[in-house]
């Protein structure tokens, strides 16, 4: 079925006259321009990476231009030649370097506008009047194809923070206008050319243009706007996606062949072939009739005839278009999209990995981590979960390790409370819904992943890990990831009032880098064998400024409240693969301890769960369990037990899901510990 959507038309406000150049949106783009640029978006001082220099200093309280920044390579603007420009702390590039004075208003307004220089570019209404406000620039990529970035990072404006870059590309003479990230409120600019006082071309939607990208720190969520010298070509098709998952069942076939395409031509698109191949074979064509796409308008396009692969195996995709509204396309370069599928056998549930940033010293990860027990307690056996504790604000939280700073800087988080989902999806947890959850757990993973933990007597921790991909996983960066956590702490407490922390992060094997792993074959099981013993006494920091030295002590308050949590990841991509949850078994070494629970397992519990304890000497003993509301949901009494290694089994099936604590006695002692159960 066919459907259309106007993201953006060419109408720009009365008046406006055309310059030489006309536009492309990029929306979504989900990368940065030509995928040259990888760097994450940081301020300077909170670390971009090397390379950039400054060009503009922040705390311009008044509208400032920088000095002629030289551009790196040849490069031609409206038709003459180039050699540097100025920026301003207000967002204006113009090639008219002989420009003095205040540069441009902090408030922007439609272009032409007799306050921007001739032969500027704009992204009018940031401003850089705060500490952290730098203009950067960095050359990318390798002659004859080079990009220099002038990037604005952190910029202040009506956002708190506005990241947009202008982008010189060598050769073809593109400049590119990237948004990049933003805090709320959504900024209102104009982005656009002005060629002089009458002459320029806007992005429709200025001087109130919103940004559209995210907060995620790398070019994930970015878009862009393609200035292209000349003039928009009639007839024009951009093929922007093909949304065919890269791995399919063999089972589900036949395919569809559907996917995003874009009218980037200057008449209304009509009509257009649409055609497929499969490993070079003979073309599918289809005339795809009865449209009314018009300028910068998108259509989901669906080929009537489906796709049946003959076996399992890898197939290369070919998906393009052509004759535009009975007239041949006048930019090839843009009609053609390219897909490797690999068809598999089966497929595997996904657990999708939650891995949350907090504090106790956090006043809104109050009700951020509220949120995320809500969802997980209402959608048992969906999830994984793992928290670090940071280091700020203020003193930040006592549980914070080193580990938990470089998955921070692994994800550029530098605000609490922060949620990533899979490796992506880096939100604020207090917005993450029920709705986001299912769609990651109903998208479908290809390997299976497995992991039995032993707890031997006092504090090491035995893990052994299966690896079961059902398709190739051809990363070349696959690293495994693994960390024992505890269920629940109470002693980190600091000023947002929380009194318990879940899934709490206490050390990551062998480390923060995890292990490394070869690319996986389909059907090829891999093993991983790690263990780790907690060194030295237990030591609760006064704060985040002196966290735990894994060599010489530890922070586990409970040892048998421990968690042993396993995931697969792209090093590079940082999309996550699989996860899980390790099932937890007590050692059978010989134990010499005062009376109490050595450890509760499986916990996370499904229909049973066994609490080992051991009690010297004969003793009355008695079980209870209790939910997070203080009830008493079950009661075990068996009456004077023997002395020595004892376990007692809870039937758990009929109870809710969600966090409890049981309490059991052994004489006149008396312990409780957190039980987990998850159906």
């Amino acid at each position: 079925m066919k459907r259309i959507t106007l993201i953006f038309t060419l109408l720009l406000a009365a008046g406006m006259v055309f310059g030489q150049y006309y536009y492309i949106p990029h929306v979504p783009a989900g990368q940065n321009p030509g995928g040259l640029n990888t760097d994450d978006e940081y301020p300077v001082g909170g670390g971009l990476t090397t390379g950039w220099t400054v060009v503009l200093g922040p705390s311009q309280a008044t509208p400032a231009w920088s000095n002629v920044v030289t551009i790196p390579f040849n490069f031609t603007f409206n038709g003459n030649a180039v050699t540097g420009f100025k920026v301003s702390s207000s967002g204006v590039l113009t090639f008219t370097t002989s420009v003095t004075g205040t540069a441009p208003s902090y408030t922007n307004q439609a272009l032409p506008h007799a306050s921007i220089p001739d032969n500027s570019v704009c992204v009018w209404g940031v401003a850089g009047t705060g500490t952290n406000d730098n203009i950067v620039t960095k050359t990318f990529g390798t002659t004859p194809n080079r990009q220099f970035w002038v990037f604005y990072t952190s910029y202040t404006g009506e956002s708190p923070w506005q990241y947009w870059s202008f982008v010189l590309e060598e050769t073809t003479n593109k400049i590119y206008v990237v948004d990049q990230r933003f805090t709320t409120p959504a900024a209102t600019l104009t982005v656009g050319i002005q060629i002089n006082a009458t002459t320029a071309v806007q992005v429709n939607g200025s001087p109130n243009l919103n940004n559209l990208s995210g907060a995620d720190p790398s070019p994930a969520d970015n878009c862009y706007y393609e200035f292209i010298p000349g003039s928009l070509p009639d007839y024009d098709i951009w093929m922007q996606e093909i949304d065919l998952y890269p791995i399919q069942v063999l089972s589900n076939a036949p395919y569809t062949i559907e996917g995003t395409l874009a009218n980037s031509g200057a008449n209304t698109l009509n009509s257009f072939d649409l055609s497929y191949s499969v490993n070079n074979g003979a073309p599918v064509t289809a005339n795809i009739t009865g449209l009314n796409v018009a300028t910068y308008g998108t259509y989901n396009y669906q080929h009537p005839q489906t796709w049946t692969p003959a076996a399992t195996g890898t197939y290369n995709l070919k998906v393009w278009s052509s004759n535009v509204n009975g007239n041949v396309d006048q930019n090839p370069a843009n009609d053609t999209l390219y897909l490797t599928v690999n068809v598999v056998n089966a497929i595997v549930q996904r657990l999708p990995l939650h891995e949350a940033f907090t504090s106790s010293t956090c006043a809104p990860c109050v009700a951020g981590n509220q949120n995320l027990s809500t969802i997980f307690t209402n959608n048992p056996n969906h999830w994984t979960c793992i928290k670090y504790q940071m280091s700020w604000p203020g003193s930040g939280d006592p549980y914070y390790t080193a580990e938990g700073g470089d998955r921070r800087t692994y994800y550029g988080v530098n605000s609490v409370p922060q949620l990533w989902v899979d490796g992506g999806l880096g939100i604020n947890t207090s917005g993450y819904t029920a709705a986001q959850l299912n769609a990651a757990y109903t998208n479908p993973s290809f390997v299976n992943l497995t992991a039995t933990s032993q707890i031997l007597w006092p504090k090491s921790v035995n893990m052994n890990i299966s690896i079961n991909p059902v398709a190739d996983i051809s990363s070349s960066n696959l690293v495994m990831h693994v960390a024992i956590f505890e269920y629940v702490t109470h002693n980190n407490v600091g000023g947002n009032g929380e009194t318990s922390f879940n899934y709490v992060m206490k050390k990551m094997v062998p480390d923060a880098q995890g292990t490394a792993l070869s690319p996986l074959t389909a059907g090829q099981t891999v093993t991983q064998n790690l263990s780790y013993t907690f060194n030295g006494n237990y030591r609760l920091p006064a704060n985040a400024s002196s966290p735990i030295n894994h060599a010489i002590e530890h922070s586990v308050e409970e040892f048998s409240d421990l968690g042993v949590i396993v995931w697969l990841q792209d090093a590079a991509t940082k999309e996550v693969f699989q996860s899980c949850y390790s099932t937890i078994i007590v050692g059978d070494q010989e134990i010499s301890s005062p009376d109490g629970i050595v450890g509760i397992f499986p916990n996370p519990a499904n229909q049973t769960t066994n609490i080992h304890y051991f009690m010297e000497g004969s003793k009355q003993v008695a079980l209870e369990l209790y939910n997070m509301t203080g009830q008493k949901v079950y009661e075990y009494k068996p009456g004077t037990l023997a002395s020595g290694s004892n376990i007692l089994t809870i039937d758990t099936q009929d109870l809710p899901a969600g966090l409890y604590v049981a309490r059991l006695q052994l004489g006149e002692n008396t312990q409780v510990q957190k039980v987990q159960i998850a159906h």
